[in-house]
């Protein structure tokens, strides 16, 4: 509805909307697996059984989204540069009034992935709240929500959901440092420090104003 419409009007290039929609299908096929395996687990009733083994299996695939969200504040930044062009806020402005947009500007859309995402510990702590202690599921669901994991880079205590969002958010964090080194401007050559490229951790951003606001 967005994509390839603004593509075939030229409203905006190949390369703007790449940016600014990221690899979106390439996710598809993550969910169906899941879907897949839970179709398949699936009895004649309707229900299913057992879930634990399906879900412990397939959250750290989850860890594919490090892009798109690390991608979340420059492709922000350029639409809201784009929508300064009369041809791309009309076509947004009548995508909005459109039915099938429930009001939802095209943001709202692209932020689903990392707003679905938060919510899988809430969700997965809800099936552990109605599943029997002496269920089956039981010992791989509490894994999933408050299980020890390694990440890597720290030794804590995360589950394995605790550890794909902290992943995703150190790699999005980075990506946003890096997106606020690129815009720094220099006023000479010699106030450029090397330890600044180095710097994985944004404390803050902003323009810096004198008492006068200026």
């Amino acid at each position: 509805a967005y994509h390839d419409p603004m593509l075939k009007l030229s409203i905006m290039s190949e390369e703007e909307l790449t940016a600014i929609f990221g690899d979106l299908d390439a996710y598809i096929p993550l969910h169906e697996d899941l879907l897949a395996h839970l179709a398949k687990a699936t009895g004649q009733d309707g229900t299913v059984g057992q879930i634990g083994k399906i879900v412990v299996d397939w959250l750290p695939r989850l860890n594919a989204y490090r892009a798109y969200c690390s991608n979340q504040l420059a492709a922000k930044a350029l639409l809201d540069q784009k929508k300064q062009d009369p041809r791309v806020q009309d076509f947004l402005q009548r995508c909005l009034e459109s039915p099938f947009s429930r009001k939802l500007d095209l943001w709202s859309f692209l932020d689903i992935p990392r707003s679905r995402l938060v919510k899988y510990p809430l969700l997965l702590k809800e099936i552990l709240r109605h599943t029997p202690p002496d269920h089956p599921d039981t010992a791989s669901l509490e894994q999933a929500v408050s299980g020890d994991t390694n990440l890597g880079f720290q030794m804590e205590k995360f589950s394995i959901i605790q550890a794909v969002l902290a992943d995703i958010n150190m790699k999005k964090g980075e990506s946003e440092c890096q997106y606020y080194i690129d815009k720094l401007e220099y006023l000479d050559d010699r106030q450029k420090d090397p330890r600044i490229e180095q710097c994985k951790s944004l404390l803050c951003h902003g323009e810096l104003r004198n008492k006068s606001g200026t």
